[in-house]
């Protein structure tokens, strides 16, 4: 970097935190302060410390949300290749090709992936509907799932862990984000009860043990588990550990409350 404003934004970057901020901002986009707190591991202090020495890099976009202005994404590439690096492909909709990593991205931009997570929810619940299962701990039971019971209680039940998430969602989190997480969480057990129902259409599922769809669940809940704990940690702004407990909880108390909605 030549010139008097590239000796300033050295001056800027000599600290390892706020290299680290302007690399994960260039990477992924846009972040929430929460966001930032978590994955840099530091005090809100500490992090309002270094955001201020770097606002002539940085626009605030809403309520304590950060991206690179342009002078920033270029100081960032420049950043790289000074250090002999190639600079990472820059976080895009396509880059989300985890279900953790959909959420972390969901937590950024809540309302553009409100659609999908609609789409997850609904689809879980017509899915069950029409295959006559419901999840209660690590199994799928038979249920005749009248639809008066079905409408009602998802929606309390989505209600529930909304309210449990939220208790758990520290200051500076994002409320939308938290809900569009939860919503995507379903997304895992939907695509696993797609593939049920297409097997159910070509008259291969009764032909499977049922030790191995209920394995499938399994599987497709520990993602879904993983799901819950990136909305809490991305959008809620607490850590990984206590994120997977919460979420461990928020999700056995889902199931219990599953068990008992058409007793």
């Amino acid at each position: 970097m030549e010139g008097e404003g590239y000796r300033d934004v050295y001056r800027l970057l000599k600290s390892p935190v706020r290299q680290e901020i302007v690399s994960l901002l260039y990477t992924r986009g846009e972040l929430s302060a929460a966001q930032l707190k978590v994955l840099l591991n530091v005090s809100y202090g500490t992090l309002y410390y270094h955001l201020d020495f770097l606002r002539p890099l940085l626009v605030q976009v809403g309520r304590g949300r950060y991206r690179l202005n342009e002078r920033g994404v270029r100081v960032a590439e420049r950043l790289f290749e000074d250090s002999g690096l190639t600079p990472p492909r820059r976080y895009g909709f396509l880059d989300a090709v985890t279900l953790s990593a959909l959420v972390e991205k969901a937590s950024g931009r809540p309302l553009a992936f409100l659609p999908l997570a609609l789409l997850s929810i609904a689809s879980y619940l017509y899915l069950s509907y029409i295959l006559h299962l419901k999840p209660v701990l690590l199994h799928l039971v038979a249920s005749e799932n009248p639809p008066l019971a079905q409408m009602f209680f998802s929606p309390l039940l989505v209600s529930l862990i909304m309210m449990l998430m939220y208790a758990f969602m520290r200051r500076g989190g994002s409320p939308a984000g938290v809900i569009v997480g939860i919503l995507l969480s379903y997304l895992p057990v939907s695509i696993y009860l797609v593939a049920l129902a297409a097997l159910n259409l070509s008259g291969l599922l009764g032909g499977l043990p049922p030790l191995l769809i209920q394995a499938g669940f399994i599987a497709a809940h520990i993602v879904q588990l993983i799901m819950l704990a990136a909305s809490l940690t991305y959008s809620g702004g607490i850590r990984w550990e206590r994120s997977l407990l919460a979420s461990l909880i928020i999700s056995y108390l889902g199931f219990m409350a599953a068990y008992y909605q058409l007793l």
